[in-house]
């Protein structure tokens, strides 16, 4: 399948290039929004989106004399919106998922306080119990720094797939 760009350079070949016609070719892409449709080398017809416009204008009319801009197949823009909304669909689910290890290391947390606490009451029988108790409160920190650094990157991700 030939790319959108190579095939409107196929067929640039066979336009008029006055600047009369780019200005007006400029104008109709405008007025349809960049959106239109052109034929492909096989004969097939494939829309498109342009971005752009004039980029050199004619000292002595005015006129438009070159455009310059991008054309990208909406079937392809299509594809990449899907995929777009699929990923922010896993953003949001792992969002999801952020929030439960983080109510996870919370109870983790109070775990190992409680832990601490029977420790203290039970005095030098205890202190084996009291390590197990701050080692866990430990991993519960360590989660929790790695959790939130985890939910920073997914938004800092889900903003730059926002359309």
């Amino acid at each position: 399948m030939a790319s959108a760009a190579a095939t409107v350079y196929a067929h640039s070949r066979h336009l008029p290039q006055s600047p009369s016609h780019v200005a007006s070719v400029a104008r109709t892409v405008k007025s349809r929004g960049g959106a239109y449709r052109i034929k492909t080398s096989d004969g097939r017809w494939r829309y498109v989106h342009e971005t752009g416009g004039g980029c050199e204008r004619d000292p002595a009319t005015g006129e438009t004399l070159y455009l310059d801009g991008i054309i990208l197949d909406a079937g392809r823009l299509t594809s990449l919106a899907t995929k777009l909304d699929s990923g922010r669909a896993s953003v949001k689910a792992m969002n999801g998922s952020i929030d439960q290890i983080l109510k996870t290391l919370k109870t983790l947390r109070l775990l190992s306080l409680n832990a601490r606490i029977e420790a203290a009451r039970a005095n030098e029988h205890g202190a084996g119990f009291s390590v197990v108790a701050q080692e866990m409160m430990g991993l519960a920190n360590a989660g929790e720094t790695v959790t939130r650094a985890i939910e920073n990157e997914l938004a800092r991700l889900n903003d730059a797939i926002r359309l």
